[in-house]
C-alpha cells in the first residue's frame, strides 16, 4: 500500500503552465499508460491485453483531441514514449509518439 501511494505521488501532475512549445493534441483515441513499465508492456497493442490494463486502471484512452503538455524531464530515453500532462488528471500518461501532435501542427 506504501509503494502504491508513493508511486501516484510520484507521477502526480506538476501546476505549472504548459508552455507553447511542450503543448500536444493527442491524434485518434489512444492508450495512455501511468508507467512506463506498463507502457512497455503494452508493446505492441494486443486488444485482450490492452482491456485488461483499463481494466487494472493502468491505462487510461485518452480520446482523439485531448490537450496536453509534453513533460520534457521524462527519465527516459526512448524516444517512442513521451509523457504527458493533462489538465485535471491526478497522473501523467506515457503515449506513443505518434499519437501526439503539436497544438499548432497541421492536421
Amino acid at each position: 500500500m506504501v509503494a502504491l501511494l508513493f508511486l501516484v505521488g510520484s507521477v502526480c501532475a506538476q501546476a505549472a503552465p504548459c508552455s507553447e512549445a511542450h503543448r500536444v493534441r493527442v491524434v485518434g483515441d489512444a492508450p495512455a499508460a501511468i508507467s512506463y513499465d506498463i507502457f512497455m508492456a503494452s508493446r505492441p497493442v494486443d486488444a485482450q491485453q490492452l482491456a485488461s490494463f483499463i481494466a487494472a486502471q493502468q491505462v487510461r484512452m485518452l480520446a482523439d483531441g485531448t490537450i496536453g503538455c509534453v513533460l520534457a524531464d521524462d527519465g527516459v530515453t526512448d524516444p517512442t514514449a513521451l509523457l504527458i500532462q493533462v489538465p485535471n488528471e491526478p497522473v501523467n500518461y506515457w503515449v506513443r509518439s505518434w499519437n501526439v501532435e503539436t497544438v499548432g501542427a497541421a492536421k
